[in-house]
């Protein structure tokens, strides 16, 4: 039974197409992620589902009742993943026959994740969820929805299934692209080589006297051949015009960092802690064991919410910790708070002002993190709060260091971005600290787990489910 159908449903922004669907339904019971870049109009289709936003053309039919939790901002007095689990229990005790949900993992700890894939996977209704989370949509969906290009494409299968069947595609489009080209250009070299002949019959050629080549040439000889030669060519034109236009598939963009700076200096251990204790306020939040570095490591730091991961980190990057630091040691350090920014500068001037890279590598990490060239000559002061926060994380892998501590790098990005910084982190030759709630992420970027239970810091083996059933 359809629960939601569209038929030529068009959204416009400021005079830009935002959103065209020609047709789309969705059934009892199916559980859909929603899935695009940032800005794309993801939660624009949901207000538009829910009768939120009421600003577009075509029709759109919703036949069940429904619940929504919007993507939630902290508060002072709750964390934003305490937030948004209140708002989804609400929503889940409506027991509505459509359950809409906007990022609901963003800022939840893996605990709290497993239990929503737990209810979600008993909710006896149809679910549609915004979300960037892959793991969380591997283990939810059984339909991905793609936006793109101002329009829906449907894939059967959860988020492996979809990448999947985006590679074969772009494989496909990719050979496909291939041998348009070669058809066009051996075409073109066809009608170019009747040009040039056609040319040749209209001279006289050496050796054929003067007089001779007047009488053919008056007999049209040579003028007969020479049109059929033209003809033929703008005949083969015409025929390149009536092929099928094949794009050539779109090229991510990419970025590698230079070894250059202080990266190249010789430092084998980066520091070695003392065992301890982190507090706060004078209140305990966990003890750590010895505790070390060596370069070239690449540490996960997990545990729930509060545990006390950015605390101790903030100490870390301040060296207040007891132990043994490399006087060399140089950490870059992005946590979201955008207090490294100058509004009165560029995009790209923030970016460079601690880079020891060239300027077309600062660029491209710049477009591979969503801000292409435009945006990066724009004054920080008009970008949007994501592309503020993307800014800065561009602005922290480009600085000069040893040791790179991202706390929550994913927040913010949407999947293509994620997959790209991915990739980044696999070439990156320095050290790393990660804290995030993306399994996916932490699995492809780090070899070592630590993880805050029990008010302990202990070593877990690396990809251990932390999760508890």
């Amino acid at each position: 039974m359809e629960v939601i159908s569209c038929i030529n449903l068009q959204k416009e922004v400021e005079g830009r197409e935002l959103v065209t669907i020609p047709h789309l339904e969705v059934q009892s019971g199916q559980r859909i992620g929603l899935v695009g870049e940032n800005g794309i109009g993801k939660s624009s289709l949901l207000k538009i589902f829910i009768g939120a936003d009421e600003e577009y053309s075509g029709q759109v039919w919703i036949r069940s009742d429904w619940a929504y939790v919007p993507q939630l901002k902290e508060a002072s007095s709750l964390s934003g993943g305490e937030q948004t689990l209140k708002a989804i229990k609400k929503a889940l005790s409506q027991r509505a026959g459509i359950l809409f949900l906007d990022e609901p993992t963003a800022s939840m700890d893996q605990e709290n994740r497993q239990w929503l894939i737990h209810q979600l996977r008993r909710y006896k209704g149809t679910v549609i969820v915004v979300s960037h989370d892959r793991y969380f949509l591997n283990q939810v969906v059984d339909h991905i929805w793609l936006l793109a290009e101002q329009t829906i494409t449907s894939y059967v299968g959860n988020y492996q299934a979809f990448e999947e069947a985006r590679k074969k595609e772009r494989e496909q489009q990719e050979q496909a692209y291939q041998h348009y080209r070669q058809t066009v250009n051996h075409l073109r070299d066809v009608a170019q080589t009747r040009k040039q002949r056609a040319d040749k019959l209209t001279k006289r050629k050496k050796g054929r006297s003067s007089s001779e080549w007047k009488v053919q040439s008056q007999m049209g000889s040579y003028d007969s051949q020479a049109k059929a030669m033209a003809k033929g060519a703008k005949a083969i034109e015409k025929r390149i015009e009536r092929l099928e236009k094949i794009r050539q598939p779109r090229k991510e963009a990419w970025a590698k960092l230079e070894m250059k700076g202080v990266i190249e200096q010789d430092i084998h251990t980066l520091f070695r802690l003392e065992a301890g204790q982190i507090r706060i306020d004078g209140q305990r939040l966990f003890d750590y064991p010895l505790f070390s570095m060596q370069k070239g490591d690449r540490l996960a730091l997990t545990g729930r919410n509060g545990s006390g991961k950015t605390t101790f980190i903030r100490q870390l990057v301040r060296k207040e910790l007891a132990g043994y630091f490399s006087e060399k040691l140089a950490i870059a350090y992005f946590a979201q708070d955008l207090q490294d920014l100058d509004e009165t500068q560029s995009a790209f001037e923030n970016a460079a002002s601690c880079s020891v890279q060239d300027r077309v590598t600062i660029l491209n990490l710049l477009a591979m993190l969503g801000i292409r060239y435009e945006k990066a000559r724009q004054k920080v002061a008009v970008l949007s709060g994501g592309e503020r926060v993307r800014l800065s994380l561009a602005k922290t892998l480009l600085s000069d260091h040893h040791l790179l501590i991202l706390d929550e790098p994913t927040n913010f990005l949407d999947l293509t971005t994620i997959l790209a910084l991915e990739q980044f982190l696999k070439d990156y030759k320095g050290s790393l600290i990660v804290i995030s709630h993306d399994q996916a992420f932490v699995a492809n970027v780090t070899n070592q787990t630590w993880n805050i239970e029990n008010g302990v810091l202990k070593q877990v083996s690396h990809g251990h489910r932390l999760d508890k059933k």
